[in-house]
């Protein structure tokens, strides 16, 4: 069964996965892409501003949003509720770039660490992992990425590009940091 930009639009997820997990035959797989927790934050927050304000507020009284942006580890929980197996699923980055920003930055890591790190995730919330099926999995995710014909995930031409693999959360924002001011004393 597959299922790309649906989901989300469904309110009652848990009813959803049940109802998706009966037509499944045994042995079958749901492979699904979906908005997740985050997906347009910036914009959602502005309209809830706007919806808010004085001038706006009566046209919305009765508002409720039409989408479910759940994040990875609720999907997994409903998935799981609704008696499947072997589950998979994260949230996917889209950079957003904003071309007159004065520093831009493109994150990096190598594919063993990032596999590593989304089998650890897996394993603490519970969820089976298998490390090279994660690798592979990242593989052909950013070969997709790399190679689609409409924004292809690339870094900016004048982004700094900082390389993960080895580095702390806090090393990488010591580097973003120091990008920032060295972009500034140019």
């Amino acid at each position: 069964m597959f299922s790309t930009a649906t989901f989300h639009w469904v309110l009652d997820h848990p009813r959803l996965f049940r109802s998706l997990h009966v037509a499944l035959k045994p042995g079958g797989q749901l492979v699904a892409q979906c908005g997740g927790a985050g997906n347009l934050a910036r914009i959602h927050h502005r309209t809830d501003m706007l919806m808010r304000d004085a001038q706006f507020a009566p046209y919305f009284a009765k508002w409720s949003e039409p989408w479910e942006f759940a994040d990875a580890e609720t999907t997994a929980q409903r998935l799981a509720n609704a008696g499947f197996e072997d589950i998979h699923t994260s949230i996917e980055q889209s950079p957003v770039v904003f071309p007159d920003a004065d520093c831009k930055f493109f994150l990096v890591a190598s594919t063993d660490v990032r596999a590593r790190r989304r089998h650890a995730e897996d394993v603490g919330r519970g969820v089976a992992s298998d490390v090279e099926v994660t690798r592979a999995a990242i593989d052909d995710r950013d070969r997709r990425d790399r190679e689609r014909a409409a924004a292809p995930l690339r870094p900016a031409a004048d982004a700094i590009v900082i390389d993960t693999s080895d580095l702390t959360p806090n090393e990488v924002v010591a580097r973003m940091v120091e990008g920032v001011r060295t972009r500034a004393k140019a």
